[in-house]
């Protein structure tokens, strides 16, 4: 047998095959199997945080989406580990599912613009995917990633999710 390095959706795999077929389907398998794991891991944090009253369901929406800034601007200077990005995924299906999360999800997201700095904070959640977006279309680069154009034209963050959705 021979050992093939297969690589799916950024995830790099060395199976030991009789043929690069076999090792693709194997491989696959295998990331198949690691995304239902990761899944269930979510789905069970998520459950933990629907228990308990409507009041008690809002605060976690609203730490949860504190949470996920935070880690907005972590990923500027560091890669998130796997916990991180199991933690981010939970929360924003709790977000995106939970009515009560959803009220203090929008509360914090509120307060946040509310407090000094508060922008800054909530642009640094989309700067990682413009970053990205600037590497792909460096014609776009100074539209996307420059701090001085965020100072002055507030929208910058809307046209750049407009412009990522086309």
């Amino acid at each position: 047998m021979s050992k093939f390095q297969v690589e799916i959706n950024k995830q790099s795999y060395e199976v030991d095959a009789p043929d690069e077929r076999t090792a693709w389907a194997w491989a696959n398998q295998t990331h198949q199997n690691d995304e239902q794991e990761k899944k269930k891991a979510v789905d069970t944090e998520v459950a933990s945080m629907r228990e308990g009253n409507a009041l008690m369901r809002g605060a976690r929406g609203a730490g949860a989406s504190l949470q996920n800034d935070l880690y907005g601007l972590k990923e500027l200077a560091f890669d998130l580990t796997p916990e991180n990005q199991k933690t981010i995924a939970a929360n924003k299906q709790f977000l995106k599912e939970d009515t009560a999360g959803k009220v203090g999800g929008f509360g914090a997201d509120v307060a946040a613009f509310a407090l000094p700095g508060g922008y800054a904070l909530k642009s640094a959640r989309a700067l990682p995917a413009a970053m990205k977006l600037a590497k792909a279309f460096p014609l776009l680069a100074p539209l996307l990633v420059t701090p001085r154009l965020m100072l002055v034209f507030p929208l910058h963050i809307p046209l750049m999710i407009v412009v990522m959705q086309h």
